[in-house]
């Protein structure tokens, strides 16, 4: 359940302060990197990788998009694979990207 508070922490950054959205990602990678080294836990990584995506391109909300469609693709693709990580994924990873980046839109306009 850890990466949950870590993705949470990183959503409720992701309009604030980069250097702490920064500090959070590295947190959550360092999580990662550590414990979800199994097939089963492929769409938790690459939401993480989305969620880079914010930082990385300055919150800008069309150059975000277009440089994340790859992994958006990808997410779509995969499945939850197995019962451990259903609890997990409480909202589906989907979701919660098209809500940052609906909010990430409304922060430009």
């Amino acid at each position: 359940m850890n990466v949950t508070l870590l993705i949470l922490q990183v959503l409720e950054h992701a309009k604030g302060d980069l250097g702490i959205l920064h500090a959070k990602l590295d947190a959550m990678d360092d999580y990662v990197n550590r414990y979800l080294n199994n097939s089963f836990s492929k769409r938790t990584k690459t939401f993480c990788k989305l969620l880079h995506k914010i930082a990385v391109h300055n919150r800008d909300h069309e150059t975000i998009v277009q440089k994340s469609r790859y992994l958006y693709d990808k997410l779509n693709e995969s499945e939850v694979a197995g019962n451990t990580f259903v609890d997990v994924e409480v909202v589906p990873y989907e979701f919660l990207w098209e809500k940052i980046l609906n909010d990430l839109k409304a922060l430009r306009a």
